[in-house]
């Protein structure tokens, strides 16, 4: 769980990087159910993780986009808060995050030591 948790936040770091800033963080699919996961999420991510309603929602947001497609939502952020909205945020607890910043910086360091070997993993076997 941590790792998959690391994952996404070395991808918010690269959105960060490019200077792509993240409004907020929301937990949808099977995993949207755990609030283990969530609680780990946060802390990880040293951020609030929403929670909305309806986390298998695929086509609701595919209908949303439909409606935005057709001018027939005049704000599509609102229309889908409204549709959708968060009933649970779970915020990080400071000893685990202080913990999870450690932890995080030592994944880091293990994957820049192991990116050689994902290369030859990568190469067909002869």
């Amino acid at each position: 769980m941590e790792g998959v948790a690391f994952e996404l936040r070395a991808a918010l770091d690269l959105l960060e990087g490019m200077r792509l800033g993240v409004a907020g963080v929301r937990a949808v699919g099977g995993g949207a159910r755990s609030e283990l996961w969530n609680q780990i999420y946060a802390d990880v991510l040293g951020r609030e993780v929403g929670v909305p309603r309806h986390t298998d929602a695929a086509s609701l947001g595919a209908m949303l986009l439909a409606l935005a497609a057709m001018d027939r939502s005049a704000d599509p952020v609102s229309t889908a808060r409204a549709v959708n909205p968060l009933v649970t945020t779970f915020r990080p607890e400071a000893r685990a995050a202080g913990r999870y910043r450690d932890l995080y910086a030592r994944y880091n360091h293990l994957y820049e030591a192991l990116r050689p070997v994902f290369s030859s993993l990568a190469s067909p076997v002869a």
